[in-house]
């Protein structure tokens, strides 16, 4: 069970949430232990896979139940105002061309906030204050619900645009491609999982600049590494592929370093 209590505490959980998924695990592991044969192992595989869906679901609301609480929903709401201020005048200008059309104007405006979604989850939580119980597990399911009903609803607000409007459809472009959603869902998550490391540094001013700067460093090179694989005559979706891949796994490459580094730091003898 250790290297289950590593991660959970990696992910910094509840206690609560912790002993809920320890005691599921151990009680799996002592079922298929006790089971004499093969046929009682299925079985208790199957009662143990059930108990553990039920803790993980437990542990799932409790997760939800803290972060879109009270403070850390305004923390969101307020991160989310903010990033959108920085596009104001791009966000004006959809509006304005949506012409009082509900449809184009959600249609116009929705992929923006989609966008602004990874920032503003990961500032929300970076403000957080150092000692609050962790909010990722529940803003890794909400980034990930609202990808996927940002995908269906596109899809189904474009098809009924263009059929209001007697255009001939074409299904394939009225579709988010699942690789969007996908690159969102990560992306999101990664950011999350750094900002929530730095909010419990000891010195997390310094530890923001840092991680921001790498971060930065990770941007200014996707221009070279575009242009370096289209001179090699990387077909463009590939290209783009690799490109998506990069931005994702930064942060969370720059968590996980950071990560070890804390864990040093707390095993080192004072």
């Amino acid at each position: 069970m250790r290297p289950l209590n590593r991660w959970l505490s990696r992910l910094q959980l509840s206690p609560r949430s912790q002993r809920v998924l320890t005691e599921a695990a151990l009680d799996w592991r002592h079922e298929v232990a006790t089971a004499k044969t093969m046929a009682a192992r299925l079985s208790s595989h199957a009662r143990a896979s059930l108990g553990f869906s039920r803790a993980c679901l437990s542990v799932l609301a409790d997760a939800l139940t803290i972060s879109f609480g009270p403070t850390w929903l305004l923390r969101v709401v307020v991160a989310m105002a903010a990033v959108s201020a920085l596009n104001w005048e791009r966000l004006t200008r959809l509006t304005a061309s949506s012409h009082g059309d509900p449809v184009s104007l959600v249609i116009a405006i929705w992929p923006q906030l989609v966008n602004t979604m990874p920032y503003a989850l990961g500032i929300a939580v970076l403000i957080g204050p150092r000692r609050s119980p962790s909010p990722v597990l529940g803003m890794a399911v909400f980034a990930a619900l609202s990808s996927w009903a940002f995908a269906w609803y596109w899809r189904l607000l474009v098809i009924e645009q263009w059929l209001a409007a007697g255009r001939r459809l074409d299904p394939g472009s009225a579709i988010i491609p699942s690789s969007f959603m996908w690159f969102t869902i990560a992306f999101t998550v990664g950011l999350v999982l750094l900002a929530d490391r730095v909010r419990v540094a000891e010195r997390r001013v310094l530890v923001t600049l840092v991680s921001l700067a790498q971060l930065a460093l990770v941007v200014l090179a996707i221009g070279p590494l575009s242009s370096g694989l289209r001179a090699v005559g990387v077909p463009g979706s590939l290209g783009r592929a690799a490109v998506m891949a990069m931005i994702t796994a930064a942060p969370l490459l720059i968590w996980l370093r950071l990560l070890r580094r804390q864990e040093r730091q707390q095993q080192a003898p004072a």
